[in-house]
This record gives C-alpha cells, sequence and structure tokens, in this order.
C-alpha cells in the first residue's frame, strides 16, 4: 500500500487556498461567504455592497463619457468602450451569482482534498506556496505598473477629467486578474495532487523493475525499494485509480464554479485586446487626436502595456491548464513503461491496463462552460479574431 502520512486537516486544507481571500472578499467573490448556509441580513448586504458601489460608479462614468467624452472619440473607440464598461459590470453581477451558487459544495470539495493527502502525503506544499506568491506578487506588479503608466498617459495628453472617467476599467480588470488566479490556485492544487499520483507510480514501477530483473537473473542491478508482492502491487494500483477518480471529482468543482466566469473573463478581455489594439492603431494613424497638442507615443505605449497585461491574464491561465494536462500525460507514460518494460504479473497488467483505460477515457480537462477547452490552442483563436475584428474597425468603422 502506499504510506499514508500525518497530514492537516480540512481547516489546514481551507487555510492553504485562502492566499487570495484579502482580494477575493473585496469584491464578495469569496466562495466560503455562504459555505456553511447561514444566511443573514448584514451578510447579503455585504455581499451585494461592492456591486451597488461598482454600479453607482460604472453608470456615473458611463453618463459622463456620454456627455463630455465620446463626442471627442472616433466611433469605433466609443462603441467598444460603452460595449465593454456594461460588458463587465454584467460579468461581475454574473461572477457573484455562481459564488453564491457554488459555495454549498465547498465542504465537499475540500474533504477531497483531505482524503487525497492523507492517501499520497502531499510533500509539495511548500513548493506550491512559493509559486501562488510568485504569481501573485507578478501579476500585482503588471497590475500596477500598466495602470499608473495608463492613467499618467491620459492624464498627460487628455486632461484629469477624461482620465478619471476611463479609469473605472482598472478595477474591472483587476476583478478579472483576481478570476483568473483563483482559477490559478485550484489548478496548481490539482496539478502537484497529479504529481503526487504520478510520483506513487514511478514508486511502484521502480518495484516492478526490481522484480523483473530479479526474476530474469540480473545480478548487477540495484534495487531502489524493496519488491513488494503481487497481492500489494495490485492494491497500490487500485488505490492510484481511486485517487485519479478524486482528482476528475475536483476538476468538476473547478469547470463547475469557474467554467462559466471564464468564458465570461475570456470575451472580456477579448474585447479588451481588440479595444487597445484599435485606441493604438488610430493614434498611430492620426485618426485620433488627442487634446492639448500631447505626443500620442505615451497614450500608444500605455495602451500597449494594458494589452500585454491582457494576453498575460489568458496565457498564464493556459499554461496552468496545460501544466495539469502534462502531469496527466505523465502518468500515462509511467503506466505505459510499466506495462511494456517491466512485464508485470497477470494480476497487476490487469490492474494497469484498468488504470490506462480510466485516465484515457476520462481525462482531466478544464472547459468553458462545456464549450471550449483551456489550452494553448485557444491562443491561436484569440489572435486570429483579434486580427479580424481590428481589420473590420480599422476599414469599416470611422
Amino acid at each position: 500500500m502506499i504510506p499514508k502520512h500525518r497530514l492537516p486537516c480540512v481547516e489546514y486544507i481551507k487555510k492553504s487556498f485562502g492566499i487570495l481571500n484579502p482580494f477575493l472578499r473585496l469584491f464578495s467573490l469569496n466562495c466560503d461567504r455562504f459555505e456553511q448556509k447561514k444566511y443573514t441580513v448584514l451578510s447579503i448586504l455585504r455581499f451585494i455592497l461592492p456591486a451597488f458601489i461598482l454600479g453607482s460608479i460604472d453608470a456615473l462614468t458611463l453618463y459622463f463619457k456620454i456627455l463630455y467624452t465620446y463626442h471627442d472619440v472616433v466611433v469605433s473607440i466609443m462603441y467598444t468602450d460603452a460595449v465593454q464598461v456594461i460588458f463587465d459590470f454584467f460579468q461581475y453581477i454574473v461572477d457573484l451569482y455562481i459564488v453564491y451558487r457554488c459555495g454549498n459544495s465547498l465542504e465537499e470539495y475540500y474533504k477531497i482534498y483531505e482524503k487525497l493527502d492523507e492517501v499520497l502525503g502531499m510533500k509539495y506544499c511548500g513548493v506550491l506556496y512559493g509559486k501562488l506568491r510568485k504569481i501573485l506578487i507578478l501579476y500585482g506588479f503588471i497590475w500596477t505598473i500598466s495602470c499608473a503608466g495608463d492613467y499618467w498617459a491620459w492624464l498627460d495628453s487628455s486632461g484629469w477629467k477624461t482620465a478619471s472617467a476611463f479609469s473605472i476599467s482598472y478595477i474591472f480588470v483587476l476583478i478579472k486578474i483576481i478570476t483568473s488566479l483563483d482559477m490559478t490556485v485550484h489548478l496548481t492544487h490539482i496539478d502537484f495532487r497529479l504529481r503526487a499520483i504520478g510520483d506513487a507510480a514511478e514508486s511502484l514501477c521502480n518495484k516492478l523493475k526490481c522484480s523483473y530483473r530479479e526474476r530474469s537473473g540480473n545480478e548487477s542491478a540495484i534495487k531502489i525499494i524493496s519488491v513488494g508482492t503481487t497481492n500489494s502491487n495490485v492494491e497500490v494500483v487500485k488505490c492510484l485509480r481511486k485517487c485519479y477518480v478524486w482528482v476528475i471529482e475536483l476538476a468538476g468543482f473547478v469547470n463547475q464554479a469557474f467554467g462559466t466566469r471564464v468564458l465570461l473573463n475570456t470575451l472580456s478581455i477579448l474585447i479588451d485586446i481588440i479595444r487597445f489594439t484599435n485606441i493604438a492603431a488610430r493614434i498611430l494613424l492620426g485618426s485620433q487626436h488627442l487634446h492639448r497638442n500631447a505626443t500620442g507615443i505615451f497614450p500608444v505605449v500605455s495602451t500597449l502595456m494594458r494589452l500585454f497585461t491582457c494576453v498575460i491574464i489568458v496565457g498564464s491561465l493556459a499554461r496552468h491548464c496545460e501544466l495539469v494536462y502534462g502531469q496527466r500525460e505523465r502518468f500515462i507514460n509511467i503506466i505505459d513503461h510499466a506495462l511494456v518494460f517491466n512485464e508485470p504479473s497477470d494480476d497487476v497488467k490487469s490492474a494497469l491496463n484498468e488504470l490506462r483505460l480510466l485516465t484515457q477515457h476520462r481525462p482531466v480537462e478544464f472547459c468553458m462552460s462545456n464549450l471550449v477547452r483551456i489550452d494553448y490552442s485557444l491562443l491561436g483563436s484569440m489572435t486570429s479574431i483579434v486580427v479580424t475584428y481590428t481589420i473590420i474597425l480599422l476599414q469599416n468603422v470611422n
């Protein structure tokens, strides 16, 4: 059997997900708010207060833009900005609803982690926390630099009123970053659990290798770990199968909690990228004039910085999904190696074949509302969409 370790309880596992809680609570996006099904008037007011404040600011800034700003910009910039303002707030309301809906199943989600860690152990805790801290610091730095630089550039070229009116988008970009980071935390936990399963499978493979060398009479072989009996090896494989099913359940919760949110998040980022590309191109081509006879290089650079931030959000999410897929592929490769090169007994071979079929027919995947698989191909599709619509805006909307 796989050795058991003395591991933290559910409460400690909850804390391991709490690195983003201060930011999630700021916008009422923490799922554990309604985890215990204890609803009070105060808790509901705290839940909807950020939406009321953001909605009021959003409406006021849109009203200001219609009266004083939109008449100075080209039609394509006006339309894309108005659509973005409305869509961002709609997306935030949907986020709140999904957070409210998924809070009730959060306790069971944590218990699956507890069962996994009881079986496999979790020796990657220090690496995991360090990685999450680095990601959080990196995102915070990118968001701060891009927003501060953009505000300064538009303050210099268009005045403080216009710069402040458009700065509401900084808050919604922060919400998109927090949503992406929240899913990244869950992806990283699943990634490291799959890595632990792969390590256990690799340990089994080494045991089978030693057993095979003994049977083949290779006296020069060095045993890595003690050779187990056939029954114990079959039990290990069954245990690995059970752990993999638990990982599938974890991925199912992540898809339920983040599928629709990431879909809307990606659509919003796609609108942002098209909008920023259009603004930068308009200024460079001279069709969008700036106030105060200011040079257009600073708004162009700041707009491209914000575009780069959007690309980082989507690219980082795709990368962490691909890391999970890579751990699954590693797991399958280890099973294949054990089947082909180690010649296990019939019972162990049958158990390994069942485990391999399970991993093939029920892959760990992350999708946007069961419509789009999150991987590197998503970046290529988004690039083609951005190029197409940017050309349409530049040619047809003046």
